[in-house]
């Protein structure tokens, strides 16, 4: 390695070796201390796992803490907390109901021209449609 290399190449604070193995000079991007080595093939599956998508947001929670500060101001006496209750029940089922709408829209194994989010399975039967060659 010439001197030469470092003349030209501005030295950055982050890239100077601090334990001086190699001279206080700083790794040069013309080099390749690690060169790539393809530990296993770089090729898609054919298939994609199932990852599980669990609920990420908890549905009604205003709802249900004003439920409960009712519940709280009268010693837990369902009477007196009705409309309370009722709200935090429509908001469920106005919860549910999202969900299953959702649901009938992603459940065709079938990909949806210009969908940007697509299932497991519809990925599935694109991979079975075009596999990769081996």
């Amino acid at each position: 390695m010439s001197s030469n290399i470092y003349k030209t190449y501005i030295r950055p604070h982050w890239g100077v070796n601090k334990w001086k193995k190699n001279g206080g000079q700083p790794f040069s991007p013309l080099e390749q201390y690690h060169p790539f080595r393809e530990v296993r093939p770089l090729k898609l599956r054919n298939y994609v796992a199932g990852q599980g998508k669990g609920q990420k947001e908890s549905p009604c929670i205003p709802q249900m803490m004003k439920l409960f500060e009712c519940l709280q101001k009268n010693e837990y006496d369902q009477s007196h907390c009705s409309p309370q209750l009722e709200v935090f029940q429509d908001c469920y089922q106005k919860h549910l109901n999202a969900i299953e709408h959702k649901k009938m829209g992603l459940v065709t194994a079938e990909p949806v021209p210009g969908r940007r989010d697509l299932t497991t399975e519809q990925l599935n039967t694109l991979f079975r449609r075009y596999p990769q060659k081996n």
